[in-house]
């Protein structure tokens, strides 16, 4: 029997060719793009790495060290002690919050002035999208935002300075009327109510803004800022090659009546120079958590309303706002139903003329308020009514009536405070629903 020896003829080697081809490009870019999610993945990790050793670094120079400056750049390859550092390169930063900021790169990737906190939202860029000013340690100090810090040399500590190029926001008003209108309509205004933004977020990364984006900086401003709304997301993200954002002068209404938003990223905010904070988060029902401890609000003369109506914040770090230029304190509180933990011990109310209602329908069972010097204040009208948990306020002597012209009660509602009697709820009768320490 004749056997059949006849092996590929060339259309069929040239179809196996074709098909092997094909995979080949349908698999090439795969492999690829894992093997480029994998160094992407493991050049967040040094971050990591870097921003822990830096960590350490501080708390070394804070133990052991006479001085420790508040502002310090490190050198990644020559000041952390890391065993290795291979192809990357860069410094990290530790401000005067002891916040820590990554300038790292390699052959591929690159961040520049990234906030450790702010790693897992982090966007690594190529190396080739980031300028070599900015791997530099001005460049770092430019990024965050300072002007003065100290660095080593040769072991020895040395200082350094840059001139900032201030990014500016416009008034809370008009930017709260943008963010509105790009997830909305042109009708919206600041006084709107807005029901699609959840989040708020800050980027750098300007690069991947869309052309509907608006400018929100202030005609003073030297670097621009932008707003934009992704929808898929929900999200409108603040957009400024700089790290930090001052805001206006007046910050009134800026996030006001975002009815659903869950999370604000506050931390790239600057408030030296604000003096209006009126209804900064007023109406914000969802938002869940506010961390605004940074914020220096020395020149504030205005807080009334800033937290109206935040039903969903459990607590609130107030501790280190300095209040000694404030004037009006009104309803400050008023509708936090939930919160349950507050810290104002460092409140300065002297030149306090108005407070009424600022506790009214919390959700806090004791408020302590013993810093409290209500001498100049002349409206106090229902400031803790309609609390339903409170039982107890702690002031000090300097918590009096005497200037108070509104007489309305100012303690209606709140049934569980001591010695609580319907008939007497008003300034009259203040001592009794209140322990003087």
């Amino acid at each position: 029997m004749k056997k059949d020896n006849k092996g590929f003829t060339l259309v069929e080697l040239l179809a196996v060719i074709v098909i092997l081809a094909i995979i080949m490009l349908i698999a090439i870019p795969s492999v690829l793009n894992v093997m480029t999610t994998a160094k992407r993945q493991a050049f967040k990790e040094y971050i990591d790495k870097v921003a822990l050793a830096t960590q350490n670094k501080y708390t070394e120079s804070q133990l052991y060290n006479n001085v420790t400056p508040s502002v310090v750049i490190y050198d990644i390859e020559k000041d952390l002690g890391l065993t290795s550092t291979g192809d990357y390169k860069g410094f990290t930063l530790v401000d005067s919050n002891k916040d820590i900021y990554v300038t790292l790169y390699d052959k591929e990737f690159a961040v520049s002035g990234l906030k450790w906190s702010d790693i897992d939202n982090a966007s690594v860029v190529s190396v080739v999208s980031v300028s070599s000013t900015e791997f530099t340690k001005e460049g770092l100090a430019t990024v965050v935002g300072v002007s003065d810090y100290s660095y080593y040399e040769d072991g020895e500590l040395k200082t350094g300075e840059v001139i900032l190029k201030k990014a500016i926001m416009t008034s809370g008003s008009v930017f709260n009327t943008y963010i509105k209108r790009l997830a909305n309509d042109e009708s919206f205004s600041a006084s709107s109510a807005d029901r699609k933004i959840k989040h708020v977020k800050f980027t750098r990364n300007i690069s991947s803004a869309p052309d509907s984006k608006v400018s929100v900086s202030d005609v003073t401003s030297e670097k621009r800022i932008y707003v934009w709304w992704e929808e898929s997301t929900e999200t409108i993200y603040i957009g400024c090659e700089n790290n930090m954002i001052y805001l206006s002068k007046d910050a009134s209404y800026m996030f006001h009546y975002l009815f659903n938003v869950e999370d604000i990223d506050f931390s790239h905010f600057i408030s030296d120079d604000t003096s209006s904070l009126y209804r900064f988060v007023s109406g914000c029902f969802k938002l869940k958590s506010v961390d605004l401890k940074h914020f220096n609000t020395s020149k504030v003369t205005n807080f009334r309303a800033v937290f109206l109506d935040c039903a969903e914040i459990t607590s609130l770090d107030l501790s280190t706002w300095n209040t000694s230029n404030a004037i009006e304190i009104g309803y400050m509180f008023s509708g936090t139903t939930n919160l349950k933990s507050l810290d104002i011990s460092n409140f300065n109310t002297s030149g306090v003329t108005r407070m009424e209602n600022l506790f009214q329908k919390s959700g806090l069972k004791e408020i302590h308020i013993e810093s409290f010097d209500t001498s100049k204040v002349k409206d106090m009208s229902y400031s803790f009514g309609q609390a339903p948990n409170l039982e107890r306020i702690y002031v000090s002597s300097k918590f009096t009536i005497d200037a108070i012209a509104n007489t309305s009660p100012l303690f209606t509602g709140s049934t569980k405070l001591q010695n609580f009697d319907s008939s007497k709820v008003s300034k009259e009768y203040w001592t009794l629903y209140m322990t003087v320490v």
